[in-house]
């Protein structure tokens, strides 16, 4: 049984490797397109407003989420 498996893997890598394609990744060197430092601006500031936006909403709105409208106050 061993053989029957040794000798069917003999005959299956070789093509498995051969469809197996090595590719380079990295890339070095200045880039082809030079981006405008306004435009690097914009697109900064539109990531961080974006991020910032949500927390400042939730900060701003506590009071409903500590005390929903309908519900009933704590008791201290």
């Amino acid at each position: 049984m061993s053989g029957l498996i040794r000798h069917s893997l003999t005959r299956i890598v070789p093509v498995v490797r051969s469809n197996v394609m090595q590719k380079a990744t990295t890339i070095s060197g200045p880039p082809k397109n030079r981006v405008p430092f306004s435009q690097k601006l914009m697109l900064g500031g539109t990531m961080c407003g974006l991020i910032v936006a949500p927390m400042l909403w939730i900060l701003a709105n506590v009071k409903y989420y500590k005390n929903p409208t309908g519900a009933e106050p704590e008791a201290e």
